[in-house]
């Protein structure tokens, strides 16, 4: 059967559009031009992306330090006390107060309240002490003087968040526990006579190769 005018033209018109189809696409220069096209607005949208995702990180960053601080803060009257033996029916308020008292002869049950933190397990080392000082004045005391207590199973340190107390361990490791110690909850080392503040781990790895290659101090 014989095709009508406007079948042919359609037929021709798929035709030619076939031919040009193979004709453009056995073009070796304009195939790797296509590509090439693809590849850069591809690896432009990488390069947003990945802008996009370290903007987003570092305000996480930003985040998790404002709300470390905040934590921090609430923790600025406190210290941790380890070593204090743990037992059934205590009043570890009267107990840390009766231990601190040895440092410091003015603190009394009234300047302070003490908790355990941690759950009881038998046959293991006591479960440490928080103890909360109403002033600031008597943590600072106890902290100065704490050395004072002759017994050497008890250790005081500051009552830190997981953040700090996990970058002061790690810059004790770095660079010595004796070179590395804290005040109101600031991670601090001595660098060239000069206090430093421990921000974060990459401070505290910075100058850990400083001391190491005897570079000078860049924060």
């Amino acid at each position: 059967m014989a095709l009508t005018r406007s079948q042919q033209e359609k037929a021709e018109l798929k035709q030619t559009i076939k031919d040009s189809i193979i004709e453009i696409f056995s073009d070796k220069d304009f195939i790797a031009s296509m590509f090439k096209t693809m590849y850069d607005k591809f690896n432009l949208h990488e390069q947003k992306t990945e802008a996009s995702i370290k903007k987003f990180e570092q305000q996480i960053d930003t985040l998790e330090q404002k709300i470390d601080y905040m934590y921090q803060a609430e923790k600025v009257n406190n210290i941790c006390i380890h070593g204090i033996p743990d037992e059934k029916n205590e009043n570890i308020s009267n107990k840390a107060a009766d231990l601190l008292k040895c440092a410091v002869p003015i603190i009394s049950q009234q300047n302070l309240s003490a908790y355990r933190i941690g759950y009881h397990i038998n046959n293991e080392k006591p479960r440490p002490v928080i103890v909360k000082f109403k002033i600031h004045q008597n943590k600072s005391e106890v902290m100065k003087n704490f050395k004072k207590i002759k017994n050497k199973k008890i250790y005081i340190c500051e009552d830190l968040t997981k953040i700090r107390l996990d970058l002061l361990n790690e810059a004790k490791s770095l660079l010595g526990k004796t070179n590395v110690w804290t005040m109101d909850g600031n991670i601090l080392t001595k660098i060239d006579d000069k206090i430093v503040k421990l921000k974060n781990q990459n401070t505290t790895t910075r100058i850990s190769i400083r001391i190491l290659h005897h570079k000078p101090l860049e924060l």
